[in-house]
């Protein structure tokens, strides 16, 4: 979600996943996504101009990358939840390290379990785990 670029795709694809989706509400990131993926010779990464709906009604994914604001994450929290298998990972950046607890908060009430916090001055990472086992 807020593929931007696409690196995250693109390292993604070469880190062996077999399924990439990267998702951008920015027709203009998303543009940059699809050419970068041309000049670095990656084939397979879908790139989707839209928003969190774009999740409803796909197979669900092992982890899903999240690097928005912190708004967008409490809005389309359960929807992210939703898109994970059991025993998933959100891997969630891109807001204040004193967001953490409302992120955290919304992220217990759509059924994840928070795991490692990273912070870079003001930022934050945090990772949030569907319970269960990815089979």
């Amino acid at each position: 979600m807020g593929c931007g670029t696409g690196i995250l795709s693109i390292m993604a694809a070469r880190a062996g996943a077999t399924r990439v989706t990267g998702i951008d509400v920015d027709g203009r990131a998303c543009a940059s996504a699809r050419e970068n993926l041309v000049t670095n010779h990656v084939q397979g990464v879908d790139i989707r101009e839209g928003d969190a709906r774009l999740l409803d009604g796909i197979e669900r994914h092992d982890l899903l990358l999240a690097n928005i604001d912190r708004d967008t994450l409490l809005e389309e929290m359960t929807r992210y939840a939703g898109a994970l298998r059991d025993g998933g990972t959100i891997l969630a950046s891109g807001f204040l390290v004193g967001d953490l607890p409302l992120v955290s908060e919304r992220a217990a009430a759509a059924g994840l379990v928070q795991g490692e916090v990273t912070t870079s001055g003001e930022w934050c990472i945090a990772i949030f785990n569907k319970p269960g086992e990815i089979r």
